[in-house]
């Protein structure tokens, strides 16, 4: 079958690791001894096994979980992102306690693009601040590039990932604006490694907001500055219970997303 569509020798070749032999072993006997072509297959991707709460998933013990109801309650993003966050050669313990982990960690590379996609844009000119960006985000498209390039990396490409999401987010309050084709440049490098592993494709981190929601961040803050607490403490949760936006302080000003 597969010297019928590859021929007698193709790159790469997948399956679980519990494949390897005697599985995989017979089919480089077979096919090197009938067509003579060595190697039969250049990389061998052999993946890890998926267990459930501890115990390897067999249909026979019931322990198994269906895509599509993941998907359906979690979305098919949540599943890419666990996926991701280990080596396809190791073994993935599906638990409770990773799913919600992973929500959260997903979440907050959420949370802190959407800080940044919010800060204030200058002009075009040349600054220190538009320096040090580009100085972090070439960093960033480096290290990624190199992890997938390690094997297919994926844990650590993701971890890199994050740490440039946190590295924006704190970018973002370190600063009062930012020049606009140095924000943009930032924004694509991120998206286009989170394409890679199949995350950030929702685009609520761009959520506009109404003047009204504005007016009370910045009365929040004025709020602030006056020492009165309480009433900006009223108007930050007033905000995230009606509108869904969180609010952070910097020392340029107050940070927000959206959480919905």
């Amino acid at each position: 079958m597969t010297y019928s569509i590859f021929g007698p020798q193709y790159d790469i070749h997948g399956g679980a690791r519990e494949l390897i032999f005697p599985h995989h072993t017979n089919e480089i006997a077979q096919a090197e001894g009938a067509y003579g072509v060595k190697p039969f297959v250049r990389y061998w991707m052999h993946a890890g096994m998926l267990s459930i709460r501890g115990q390897e998933m067999h249909k026979s013990l019931k322990n198994f979980v269906r895509i599509r109801d993941f998907v359906s309650q979690n979305g098919a993003e949540l599943l890419r992102f666990m996926i991701a966050s280990t080596h396809y050669r190791k073994e993935i313990n599906f638990t409770d306690s990773y799913v919600e982990a992973s929500k959260k960690n997903l979440f907050y590379i959420y949370s802190a693009l959407s800080i940044f996609y919010n800060i204030r844009e200058s002009g075009n000119g040349e600054g220190e601040s538009s320096e040090a960006l580009v100085k972090i985000t070439n960093s960033f498209k480096s290290e990624f590039a190199q992890a997938m390039n390690d094997d297919f990396n994926t844990p650590l490409a993701l971890s890199k990932l994050a740490i440039f999401a946190r590295d924006l987010r704190n970018f973002a309050g370190s600063v009062h604006q930012v020049e606009k084709k140095t924000k943009d440049y930032a924004i694509e490098a991120i998206l286009d490694a989170a394409n890679v592993i199949g995350i950030l494709g929702n685009d609520n981190y761009k959520k506009s907001v109404d003047e009204r929601v504005i007016e009370m961040i910045n009365e929040r803050d004025k709020l602030r500055k006056e020492k009165k607490f309480e009433e900006a403490d009223s108007i930050r949760s007033k905000l995230l219970a009606e509108y869904g936006i969180v609010v952070e302080d910097s020392d340029f000003g107050p940070l927000w997303y959206s959480k919905v």
